[in-house]
Parts: C-alpha cells; sequence; structure tokens
C-alpha cells in the first residue's frame, strides 16, 4: 500500500529525518498506533513530531526530549508541540530558547546522526489566526506567527556556528508562498538566514506542497525528500498533515546562501509506485480527499496554486 511506502538507505553516508504534524494523537490510539507504524517504516534516524504526546518519539524506540509549548486551546497535560527522537542520545538541551519562542515551542538538542554530530531545533510556529488560550483580546492574525520568526531569527543569529544545523518542525508556510501574509513570507526566510529549506514544493508521493519543513546548514544537503500519505485504507485521514521526510549528507564546502530550495539536490526518490491494495484510493482520489479534510484555507491555497500552473 503507498501509504507505507519507504526508500532504502543510500549506500552513502546519510542521516535520514523525518517531521510530521500528528494532530494531537495519542501514540496508544488506534490512529496514533497506525502513524507510529509509518514512522517506522521510514527508518528515519531524527525524527520532529508536533502536535504529539510526551513519549511518542519514545515508544518508537528513539532517545526523546521534547518541549510542551503554549496553549492556544485546552489540551491534555501530555501533549507536547514538538518531540524531537533521536537514536543517540541528545547533549546541549535548550528548551526555552528565548521569551519570544514562547509564542509557539521551541526545543534544541545536540545528537549524533550517521553523517555526524548535528545541532537540531525542532520547533512549532503559530499558525495565522493563533492566539494564546483564554487571551482577551484575542492575539491578532500572524502577529504570533511574526513574533515567534523574530524570535527565532534573534536566536540564530546569536549561536555558534560549531556544528551542522537542522531547523525542524511545523513552520505552518507554503513554502514557495500560495497564500497568506508575504510579510511573514519574507521574515521566515530572514529568520533562517543561511539555512536552506529543502522541502518546498510539491513532493514525492503526495504530489502536494506541505507546510512541516525541514531547513539545513549549508554543510548539508538533501539526496532526496518526499512525502508520506495521511489516509488509511479506507481513505480516511490519520492526521490533518501528511509526514515528510529526507535523506540528507554532509556537503564539504558547500556553498551556505540562504533562501528557500524548492526541490532536493541530488536524485529524486523512485516515482514507480508499488501494488496498490484492493479498494486502496488512486492518487486523484487521494488528493480530493485531502483537500476534504485539510483545513479549508491550506485546501484553498493548494487549489489556486494548481490554478495558475
Amino acid at each position: 500500500m503507498e501509504q507505507h511506502r519507504s526508500f532504502a538507505a543510500p549506500p552513502h553516508p546519510t542521516a535520514r529525518i523525518l517531521t510530521w504534524n500528528v494532530e494531537r494523537k495519542d501514540p496508544s490510539s488506534a490512529k496514533g498506533r497506525e502513524l507510529g507504524a509509518r514512522i517506522l517504516a521510514q527508518a528515519a534516524d531524527l525524527v520532529c513530531l508536533t502536535e504529539a504526546h510526551q513519549g511518542s518519539a519514545a515508544a518508537l524506540g528513539y532517545e526523546e526530549i521534547s518541549a510542551e509549548g503554549v496553549h492556544w486551546s485546552p489540551q491534555k497535560p501530555s501533549e507536547r508541540k514538538v518531540v524531537l527522537g533521536a537514536k543517540s542520545p541528545w547533549t546541549d538541551i535548550n528548551e526555552y530558547g528565548n521569551e519570544g519562542l514562547q509564542s509557539g515551542a521551541f526545543v534544541a538538542g545536540t545528537t549524533e546522526l550517521p553523517l555526524g554530530v548535528v545541532r537540531v531545533i525542532g520547533v512549532c510556529i503559530p499558525y495565522h489566526a493563533a492566539s494564546p488560550f483564554g487571551q482577551r483580546p484575542k492575539a491578532r492574525q500572524w502577529s504570533e506567527h511574526l513574533r515567534f520568526l523574530d524570535a527565532l531569527h534573534a536566536y540564530l543569529a546569536a549561536r555558534e556556528h560549531r556544528l551542522p544545523l537542522v531547523v525542524i518542525g511545523d513552520y505552518n508556510q507554503f513554502l514557495p508562498r500560495i497564500w497568506g501574509s508575504k510579510a511573514a513570507h519574507e521574515k521566515l526566510l530572514e529568520a533562517l538566514g543561511a539555512a536552506r529549506i529543502v522541502t518546498g514544493g510539491r513532493l514525492a508521493i503526495v504530489e502536494r506542497p506541505s507546510v512541516d519543513h525541514i531547513a539545513i546548514s549549508g554543510e548539508l544537503s538533501a539526496r532526496a525528500v518526499w512525502g508520506i500519505d495521511e489516509h488509511d485504507a479506507g481513505g480516511k485521514p490519520l492526521s490533518d498533515h501528511f509526514g515528510v521526510c529526507a535523506d540528507i549528507a554532509v556537503e564539504l564546502g558547500a556553498a551556505s546562501a540562504g533562501g528557500t530550495r524548492p526541490r532536493m539536490q541530488g536524485p529524486s526518490p523512485p516515482t514507480r509506485s508499488p501494488p496498490r491494495s484492493p479498494g486502496f484510493p488512486n492518487r486523484e482520489a487521494r488528493t480530493a480527499m485531502a483537500f476534504r479534510n485539510t483545513p479549508r484555507l491550506e485546501a484553498e491555497a493548494a487549489s489556486r496554486e494548481m490554478a495558475v500552473m
């Protein structure tokens, strides 16, 4: 079944990294277990789960760190806006960053991947209408998002550039921009500085753009990037986001220019589809279901993008 599709690890030194907003699914629930199975099928070395629960990555065999983040609505005590999981232990853990980063969620740590030691920053950037739960009057649209990006800019500008960097999680922006605040789009690129987003545009397998992203510093490059379908065998969504996965490698001496990179460097994932199980919808049917089941603004944005292509 296509939603279980994964790729064999390349022979050169790479690390497989994955991000998925699991829409607050408890890992012990039926949907949570299915999402976990799909994550495990990718054999990722590093995972970032947003809108998840404490223990979501540990349950899959990873060393876990997490950040509770701001509450935008009532939530359970176990809920975490960002959960990072790695096969190796974490060091130099930072669950705060700075005051402005508390408008969303932020957690950083250093871990060893197959390509070497890296600094990882997991984020859940506030969505356009985010406002702290109970605050009156509510925050203006995009204000919390912009506040977070200003704080991320300050944090990244002050960090020591000793290790390769991965900034991963829910950015709550399509890249390239297809709807929303132009100021937010420009501020995101400014905040990331020399880190390059490698998950822009329509991703292989799912053939849709994502708001969940991976940005990497100039020492690294993406060898392959793809999406992981979020529908079950009956076409019902397990989450309102699909998963995003990338194979990255060290590129010594690579340029570290800023800006988005809509497609990956190096070879794309194989395009041959595996056999489809009986009753599993084809890609066109899944796309239609995605538009029905993703948030209204995301569906409208994707429709507008197709209309101008």
